[in-house]
């Protein structure tokens, strides 16, 4: 049997891939987070893209919990998890029971993480700069104009919220003596809410 070619916009779509919006930003987004991780690496700083977007939703709201980190990062809790016990065993964060929810974890950024962190956003900034030297400052607001601009359409179109950073809110109370965390085995067996 015959395969049938595409036609109309697919055809022309898939003939010229750099016309392509999708295909633009994809390439755009995938380039700037090699491109900054080997900026990061350059630096002797070991932190990925997903460990310095966690610490800077940390930074702006402390005490965060894994679930409203994952949302903010756009990942599953579970790579979520990875991404905090990483940071955890390389002193870069804390976690410790939160005083309202005694299951959930509040998470903080250690010293050491702060100037990680600050470290990383330098390397990052110079490659932006460079990525952005060929713009003019009209060329680059305009593009970030029209890019928020097609954010919000795509929200309207989905009806899902474009994701932002945590928003800063009041610290979290927290025990004064930290609770022990309960055995996998005890967590397993209590009932979803």
């Amino acid at each position: 049997m015959a395969r049938q070619q595409p036609s109309g916009r697919l055809a022309q779509m898939l003939a010229q891939p750099d016309d392509s919006l999708a295909f633009l930003l994809k390439q755009v987004h995938h380039l700037m987070r090699l491109g900054i991780e080997a900026r990061m690496r350059g630096a002797r700083l070991h932190m990925t893209h997903a460990h310095a977007v966690t610490l800077h939703s940390l930074m702006a709201s402390p005490g965060a919990s894994g679930a409203e980190l994952a949302r903010a990062a756009a990942v599953t809790p579970q790579t979520m998890n990875s991404i905090l016990v990483t940071l955890e065993q390389q002193g870069l964060i804390t976690r410790q029971p939160d005083a309202r929810h005694g299951r959930i974890l509040a998470t903080f950024v250690t010293e050491k993480g702060k100037r990680q962190f600050e470290r990383g956003v330098g390397a990052a900034e110079s490659f932006i700069n460079e990525m952005e030297a060929s713009l003019s400052a009209a060329e680059r607001q305009q593009l970030r104009a029209l890019l928020q601009r097609c954010l919000a359409n795509l929200s309207s179109i989905t009806g899902m919220e474009v994701e932002r950073p945590i928003p800063i809110t009041s610290p979290p109370v927290l025990d004064k003596k930290p609770r022990r965390r309960p055995a996998r085995s005890t967590i397993a067996k209590r009932p979803a809410r």
